[in-house]
């Protein structure tokens, strides 16, 4: 599940999706948490159907969050009105929607859905009168998550790309598409491996897009989750390889910038860890190890000076475990 942070004035907030075992159909509650004092604290609850997904943006003065749903074939878009969301419109995702992003281009607002399973795994809406609209879609399999940045004033989409739908093959190409000021339109290719995460940063005059490798379906079973995952930079016209991490069952990466150091976090689905590699020089450098953790998803927030980190368990044991980290100088 992906978490999303945010801030009302001087409080800080965590979105956290709830993805449970229940019958498929059901519905769930997600959660708005307010943190303080170190801790977790619920403030609002929010219907959903198997939340798996969020983002939080604001379109012409108004604040939004967009809640995606993995077993409900929409997703739900809620206002803040005073301090708390309110309902304000369903969207058509299909099913399986895995993550969101909001983009703001040209001028127009668009979110950016990730259907897993889908025949049309990437879907673009348009706000239009008042209202998201579909705008676009690609009709392609497996994608479970987009990445959106800018290089030299033009917007890109990564697309991590888990599997080729029906096949199972997880051995495929995830893509990165450039907005033509009309579609996003297919910029590059990236040979990947169970792809779950793209995540983007910049330090100092250098760009780097990094991916998180699940599964390599050419290795026998029981060496098929070490997988490496990669970190590309940009060349001047693409990505190509920079680094290989030596990862198991990646299944989420996150750049970070703390105390004037870019860090890479890699957390990986089956209990083996989280790792945090610093950049040093003109690479990436294993910096510490968190044991026994699952981390599908990792969010960074700041509350009182002190940066933290909420990591989004996997199925372990037949509990979904989440925790939340501290930053503390050594």
């Amino acid at each position: 599940m992906h978490a999303t942070s945010f801030k009302l004035g001087d409080q800080q907030f965590l979105v956290i999706p709830t993805f449970s075992n229940a019958h498929n159909g059901g519905s769930t509650e997600s959660y708005i948490y307010r943190f303080a004092q170190g801790s977790l604290h619920k403030y609002q609850p929010l219907r959903s159907r198997h939340g798996y997904s969020s983002a939080i943006f604001e379109v012409a003065g108004n604040v939004y969050l967009a809640i995606g749903n993995y077993h409900y074939d929409s997703s739900t878009i809620y206002q803040l009105q005073g301090h708390r969301f309110v309902h304000f419109q369903h969207v058509s995702t299909i099913r399986y929607t895995t993550d969101i992003e909001h983009l703001h281009m040209d001028g127009h607002d668009y979110l950016v859905f990730a259907c897993y399973h889908s025949s049309q795994s990437l879907l673009v809406f348009l706000w239009n009168n008042g209202n998201f609209e579909l705008y676009e879609t690609k009709q392609i399999r497996g994608f479970r998550d987009v990445e959106h940045f800018e290089i030299g004033g033009k917007h890109y989409l990564a697309a991590a790309r888990y599997n080729s739908g029906s096949s199972g093959d997880h051995n495929v190409n995830s893509y990165i598409y450039k907005w033509t000021g009309a579609h996003f339109a297919l910029f590059q290719t990236i040979p990947t491996k169970g792809a779950l995460k793209f995540s983007f940063t910049r330090i100092g005059k250098m760009l780097f897009l990094a991916v998180a490798n699940m599964l390599d379906s050419d290795k026998p079973l029981d060496q098929k989750f070490k997988t490496p995952s990669v970190v590309y930079k940009w060349n001047g016209k693409k990505f190509q390889d920079f680094r290989y991490l030596n990862t198991t069952a990646a299944a989420s990466v996150s750049f970070v910038n703390m105390r004037h150091h870019s860090y890479l976090v890699v957390g990986s689905i089956l209990a083996n860890g989280i790792s945090v590699y610093r950049a040093e020089g003109s690479g990436f450098h294993l910096y510490q190890r968190i044991p026994n953790v699952n981390a599908t998803h990792t969010e960074f927030f700041q509350s009182n000076n002190r940066t933290y980190m909420f990591t989004a368990g996997g199925l372990f044991e037949h509990r979904y475990i989440s925790s939340v980290y501290g930053w503390m100088e050594s």
